[in-house]
């Protein structure tokens, strides 16, 4: 008896990859007798419907596990002769994992594909790298061919099962790996724990934008849940507990200055247990005054334009300001200065005058840090200078 149609002539992927029993030289003196190993058998006489000299059945296996197929041959005296085969029925049903550094993203990233195998069909589900889940449907086929797909059709992959159905290699189309060919060992363990996706906000004091060292950042997520701990990692090497009643109108949150410019990515993991049950994100642009500086000011006295340029340097957590200062005439002195909370910035010149933005005023730094005015005080004319970032 031959097989055919097994994989390395002894693995079968269940449903959907049919197997082929050959007897040769089958001759018409005999009835042959298949028994699968799944329960189903099959009795044929020699040459009833099939042509002269073959024998041959095909059978799909409808559940998995170690199949002894038995080949019975009988004539008519009733004398038996047998031989065997053995066959491994594998499904799709598990979880596969794949863990790899995601070079762009710059992080190790593990995914999870739970699946479950009903004929062709697939179902079940993908756990992201962050630990939330969602639903996946998709098909399986002869020869392994795998096409899944979230629910949400916002991730697919697409690709095969291995030889031996101990891996999945995988296109993904979606999602951080978008374009990546992924390879997802079987593995004996059950999905993890999911996780939750947390909210996680930053509000800054006066203005959308915080300034390096004198803006406070509040970061709110979830009314906290009893045995649960919330920490924040701002992003810049810093971490803290956020605080938070149990209770309704009691958000944990976290207060921060950032000492220096640039995008934090900041993150608040919840714990229980010893266990991550779930995370959020958010992203905050800190910025502060370096920069060139440009005011075009119409002098409602003279009426001329006059143009003042203002180039400053404000050191990593500092709120000291350096720089220079070209008056309208083009002529440039150094100048100094400073930041201070809530947005105010001064700007004392070589003569020991001075000019000052507050939000006491009206004036200072504006929310989206691109931008201040300033008041002159040995300006009679009680106008205000706008310097735009250039």
């Amino acid at each position: 008896m031959t097989v055919a149609g097994a994989r390395g002539g002894s693995i079968v992927l269940k449903d959907v990859e049919p197997v082929t029993f050959r007897v040769p030289s089958a001759s018409s003196d005999f009835t042959y007798t298949i028994e699968y190993g799944d329960g189903a058998k099959e009795v044929m006489k020699g040459g009833e419907g099939q042509p002269a000299g073959q024998m041959t059945a095909v059978h799909t296996y409808r559940s998995s596990g170690e199949m002894a197929v038995k080949l019975t041959i009988a004539d008519a005296q009733s004398r038996t002769a047998s031989s065997t085969a053995a066959l491994t029925v594998r499904s799709i049903d598990g979880v596969w994992v794949n863990t790899f550094f995601n070079a762009s993203a710059n992080r190790s990233e593990t995914r999870y594909l739970d699946l479950k195998q009903q004929g062709g069909d697939i179902s079940g589900s993908y756990m992201h790298p962050e630990g939330n889940v969602e639903p996946l449907t998709g098909t399986v086929g002869s020869g392994g061919a795998l096409d899944l797909s979230l629910v949400s059709r916002t991730i697919a992959f697409k690709g095969t099962v291995n030889a031996d159905v101990t891996s999945l290699t995988e296109t993904v189309t979606g999602g951080t790996a978008n374009g990546m060919t992924l390879t997802f060992p079987r593995s004996n363990g059950p999905l993890p724990p999911a996780r939750t996706i947390l909210p996680l906000s930053a509000l800054v004091d006066y203005g959308p934008v915080p300034v390096q060292v004198i803006s406070t950042v509040v970061f709110v997520t979830v009314v906290p849940s009893a045995g649960v701990t919330y920490r924040i990692d701002f992003g810049d090497g810093q971490s803290d507990v956020m605080g938070g009643r149990v209770g309704p109108n009691s958000n944990a949150r976290a207060f921060h200055e950032y000492r220096a410019t640039g995008t934090y990515l900041a993150r608040v993991t919840a714990t229980s247990g010893g266990s991550e049950v779930g995370y959020g994100e958010t992203s905050v642009t800190v910025r502060n005054l370096t920069g060139r500086w440009v005011s075009n000011f119409l002098n409602p006295s003279t009426g001329k334009q006059e143009t003042r340029v203002l180039v400053l340097t404000q050191a990593s957590a500092s709120t000291a300001l350096s720089g220079t200062y070209t008056t309208p005439t083009g002529a440039t002195e150094s100048v100094t200065g400073a930041v201070s909370a809530p947005r105010s910035i001064r700007i004392y010149f070589r003569d020991g005058s001075y000019a000052y933005g507050t939000d006491l005023d009206g004036d200072g730094i504006n929310g989206s840090v691109d931008g201040f005015s300033m008041r002159y005080p040995g300006n009679t004319l009680g106008s205000r200078w706008v310097f735009t970032k250039q």
